[in-house]
């Protein structure tokens, strides 16, 4: 089982500051917004004007303080990428006002987007990927940000300095297992002008989406077929979920509902069936055949096949 931090371990890691805080995404889990509405603790939601249903899966500032909300928050959230913590001298309200600037960006085809950057997936890579301005209007003067590690297992530490971006790899105690620092090269604009993401960062994120899929397929898939994968490990199981993404992306699929169907057909049928003759009839009569409609409704259609015929079968040894 991964050890979880405990607030205790925020305050180590970010000693000598006044207060804490979580930005958490409400739109991850459906327990979040009734756990901080019944935290007690000070908390206001990152959009300005919304309604109930919006507020409800819209990110949050959360005042942090010792007990059992902390205590939950830790327990329950660490590992699944429900926001990002901040440990600073700035009120609630200096806050809310500087992470509402950076809610919408522009893409490098000066498109207005929404910036997910609480998302510690997101912004564990986009930050050393940033120049000195896109540092400084992300994170400001606010303070050190504290995230999970990808695999949960350590925190990571980024605090911006006046010449450099500081990254550090925490445990529990406190202890630091890695160090890295990145120069503030120049970016374009200036500190008045809206955060702008370039084409190359695009590009990067889109390989963090894709990650954060294949991590969602390995917890799923475990989950729905424990016995089945019984013998996988997660590094191995995202291994074999990867090559048979690949695998299908050179068929021209790339609907993420697509790839979740080819996925499990894989741990129904084995993760070569592609290329087996006794399977043959499914790349032939539903894959192939355009008679079925467009790709992804051919992808359903095989899915459906497997489900059909192997669900309550013996399944087929995946090693």
């Amino acid at each position: 089982m991964v050890a979880t931090p405990g607030f205790s371990s925020l305050q180590r890691a970010c000693p000598g500051f006044k207060h804490h805080y979580a930005l958490l995404d409400c739109a991850i889990d459906n327990c979040i917004y009734p756990a901080i509405k019944g935290s007690g603790h000070w908390h206001q939601c990152l959009y300005r004007n919304t309604d109930e249903v919006l507020e409800k899966v819209a990110p949050h500032v959360v005042s942090l303080k010792a007990g059992g909300f902390c205590d939950w928050l830790f327990s329950e959230g660490w590992g699944q990428s429900w926001g990002i913590y901040i440990a600073s001298d700035k009120n609630l309200v200096e806050i809310l006002r500087h992470f509402r600037q950076v809610n919408k960006v522009r893409g490098p085809g000066l498109e207005n987007w929404l910036f997910r950057y609480y998302d510690p997936r997101i912004l564990r890579d986009f930050l050393p990927s940033s120049d000195g301005t896109q540092q400084y209007l992300l994170m400001g003067s606010i303070g050190p940000l504290w995230m999970e590690s990808e695999d949960g297992q350590y925190a990571v530490k980024f605090d911006r300095g006046p010449a450099q971006l500081r990254i550090e790899n925490r445990d529990w105690e406190g202890v630091v297992s890695a160090q890295r620092q990145y120069p503030q090269v120049a970016g374009e604009g200036d500190a008045s002008s809206i955060l702008r993401i370039r084409q190359d960062q695009v590009q990067l994120l889109a390989k963090t989406a894709y990650r954060a899929f294949v991590r969602m397929l390995v917890g799923d898939m475990q989950r729905c077929y424990p016995k089945r994968l019984a013998a996988y490990d997660n590094t191995v199981l995202y291994r074999r979920i990867d090559q048979a993404l690949q695998t299908f992306r050179s068929m021209g699929v790339k609907k993420r509902q697509d790839g979740y169907y080819c996925v499990e057909m894989c741990v129904l049928m084995g993760w070569d069936f592609m290329e087996s003759a006794s399977y043959g009839v499914i790349r032939r009569d539903f894959l192939e055949n355009i008679a079925l409609g467009d790709l992804s409704q051919r992808v359903e259609a095989a899915f459906q096949y497997c489900k059909d015929n192997v669900f309550n079968t013996e399944a087929p040894k995946l090693l």
